[in-house]
């Protein structure tokens, strides 16, 4: 493809306009020779200290042109293109160029604060046991079809996005899944896309180092259904945020575990195996049994069953898939005998992820868990207080640091315990090894380690190291027979 095709309305030279293009990229890591590289300046990175590596290997460089005085200097050796909105040439180039076009997806977006990653992993599942083509962008995994593909981000930023879906529609995918972050909302990384469903989970305090307020952490998400007034919205009203969403929207279907909704899912009974509930849409219902554990999941297979609906599927199909659906990788994952790894990483989330362990029989909680560096400070006590409240004796430790001092993050957590329930191990493995010496001396207990559920690494002073809590829980029993 000629750069001329690629950058419609700027104006080049006839030798440029001729110019073959390989690629497309705004990474200084993912640069091929014969590409373009649209420079743009990432948040704490000065993109112009290594402008003159990247000239090495791109074609072509395409930036901003208020920043004309500073790339000039700079860019010697390669053609140097200047217009006025980078991000918008980059967004239109990565269309054309991976030859995105709406028509070729139905897409499905799922956002909220917790729930996405079951939801759209359950979807995702459902529509693939039904012999249908899908891909899968979420936490903890991208899926093209059956192929896995490892997750950057929850969404994607717009060009790794049109990547995946360029591959997604040379495998014949129909059906994209997708959770739908409030980063992207506002970063536009799904602009240009028209959803055919946009559900709503539920808001608690997250991302508050980004949104600052919960009033633009919501309106963010509002935004999402506003910019697709022909979807149909699947909300749940059991959230106060819902409510007032389900309010505004038009062609809506809502759905409760607490009170009348399009979809409504009653609870008989639940135990360590799983809950049994009568999943009920209209004048239809079923009995169904699943062997996820706590409230939140029958709130989040709700949601997935109303996705479902809107795309035309019955309840009675739906309620023969539950059994069958073993839940999405680190989100309340049994790893061994009462032992148990979750993403639960805001104190809402921790608030429910030991109410569904306690719900289920288990009369002491063990909990390992910390707060990530560089995010929210406001939520550290919250977490310890819920903490402190729901588990029977807590282990404070490390959760990606990052820049921060971990042992500061665990004394500000620590901070919020009403009670000395607590010890501080900022070294995680430690960490998880104290908390299976608890559980072992307490009958009846169990021991969750909270924070990281799917991640496999930890992020250390700018440096990404491997460590995985289902895999260092499996290797201390093994080692020790705790």
């Amino acid at each position: 493809m000629t750069l001329k095709k690629i950058l419609p309305g700027v104006k080049l030279s006839p030798k440029l306009a001729g110019l073959p293009v390989k690629g497309i990229s705004d990474d200084s890591r993912a640069v091929v020779p014969g590409s373009i590289f649209f420079i743009r300046q990432g948040q704490g990175f000065d993109v112009f200290s290594i402008i003159k590596k990247i000239e090495k290997k791109a074609a072509v460089l395409v930036g901003k042109a208020a920043d004309k005085g500073r790339l000039l200097p700079l860019v010697k050796n390669k053609p140097l293109i200047l217009v006025r909105d980078v991000n918008f040439c980059l967004r239109r180039a990565a269309d054309i160029f991976y030859g995105f076009k709406v028509k070729d997806f139905v897409f499905i977006g799922i956002t909220g604060t917790k729930g996405k990653s079951t939801t759209a992993q359950f979807v995702w599942e459902f529509l693939r046991d039904k012999g249908l083509p899908a891909g899968l962008i979420g936490t903890v995994e991208y899926r093209v079809n059956d192929d896995l593909v490892r997750a950057v981000h929850t969404t994607p930023d717009h060009l790794t996005l049109r990547r995946l879906l360029n591959r997604m529609k040379l495998s014949r995918a129909r059906y994209v899944v997708m959770e739908v972050s409030s980063h992207a909302i506002k970063q536009q990384r799904i602009a240009g896309l028209r959803f055919g469903v946009c559900a709503f989970t539920n808001l608690s305090r997250e991302h508050l180092d980004y949104h600052k307020t919960m009033k633009d952490y919501f309106l963010t998400k509002k935004r999402f259904f506003l910019d697709n007034p022909g979807a149909k919205a699947v909300i749940n009203i059991d959230d106060a945020h819902g409510r007032a969403l389900a309010a505004k929207s038009i062609k809506k279907i809502t759905y409760s575990r607490k009170t009348d909704a399009d979809i409504r899912g009653r609870l008989i009974a639940m135990d360590k195996a799983g809950l049994s509930f009568c999943l009920e849409a209209g004048p239809r219902a079923v009995l169904a049994r699943t062997r996820l554990v706590g409230k939140h999941n029958l709130e989040n297979i709700l949601c997935a069953a109303g996705i479902l609906i809107a795309l035309g599927f019955n309840i009675r199909q739906i309620g023969r898939f539950i059994p069958r659906f073993s839940g999405a990788k680190g989100r309340l994952e049994k790893v061994a005998r009462d032992v148990f790894v979750d993403y639960a990483h805001t104190h809402d989330s921790l608030r429910k992820t030991l109410a569904a362990l306690q719900e289920v029989g288990y009369g002491k909680i063990i909990c390992v868990f910390g707060c990530g560096g560089n995010r929210d400070h406001g939520k550290r006590p919250l977490m310890g207080k819920v903490a402190g409240r729901g588990a029977f004796y807590s282990v404070i430790t490390s959760d990606n640091p990052r820049d921060e001092d971990p042992i500061t993050i665990c004394r500000q957590v620590s901070r919020g315990f009403e009670r000395k329930n607590f010890s501080l191990v900022v070294d995680r493995r430690q960490a998880i090894k104290r908390g299976l010496q608890l559980k072992g001396r307490h009958a009846g207990s169990c021991l969750l380690v909270a924070g990281k559920g799917h991640e496999d690494y930890q992020i250390i002073k700018g440096k990404k190291l491997p460590f995985n809590d289902k895999k260092v829980i499996r290797e201390i029993i093994k080692k020790t027979g705790l």
